[in-house]
């Protein structure tokens, strides 16, 4: 009989770093997709094996390991015309912040949070606007921006392989990068420690 193991993350990391690997495991898998709360709710109740998450618990019986950072950069549409910004001094932030309000953004529901922090960690404020485009995906915002004009802020590593195939560009860290840890989150008594170990596997050489 095959194992069984049921892992939870993020859609758009699952797409990007395991999808490919499953046609090559030896065990059966079963993905649940979901934000750090609820994935981290599902592994306290047992009905996940393994979770991917930027929040760990203290959660008796839990065990959650570093394993990579991830760095939000701001992208932009390979025909969007960055000139003018790339013009700019970048220690003048009132210009920085003024040719930014005046582009167009892209973001996901999920994801208003990370515009939020991003402003707040290089302007000190908060945005004073609201995305024009609101998506269901990070992909979407990729695919939409591989189109025509717009910026995005987005984990570098989903970036890696539009960026490397300049269907996007990417056009500033900020003067204070935005980064998250990703942990593995599993419970301490499992039986299934080979077939996790596997996958843990997979993702970390995903993501050197």
């Amino acid at each position: 009989d095959r194992a069984t193991v049921s892992v939870g993350m993020c859609v758009e990391t699952f797409q990007q770093a395991l999808e490919k690997h499953i046609p090559k495991l030896d065990f059966n898998l079963i993905m649940q997709f979901g934000n750090n709360e609820q994935l981290t709710q599902s592994l306290e109740h047992g009905a996940v094996d393994l979770i991917l998450t930027t929040s760990p618990s203290t959660t008796t019986g839990l065990i959650f390991t570093p394993f990579t950072v991830e760095r939000f950069i701001i992208i932009a549409g390979k025909n969007t015309d960055v000139s003018a910004f790339k013009a700019l001094a970048k220690e003048d932030k009132l210009a920085i912040k003024t040719w930014m309000k005046a582009q167009l953004w892209y973001s996901t529901a999920a994801d208003m949070s990370v515009l939020n922090r991003f402003w707040d960690n290089n302007f000190q404020e908060r945005p004073g606007f609201v995305p024009n485009y609101i998506v269901p995906n990070k992909f979407s915002i990729m695919r939409c921006l591989a189109e025509g004009d717009g910026l995005a802020i987005l984990p570098d590593f989903l970036c890696k392989s539009a960026l490397e195939n300049n269907s996007v560009q990417k056009i500033w860290e900020g003067y204070s990068p935005v980064e998250n840890t990703l942990y593995f989150g599993k419970r301490k008594q499992t039986l299934l420690i080979g077939e996790i170990q596997s996958i843990e596997q997979k993702l970390v050489d995903e993501f050197k």
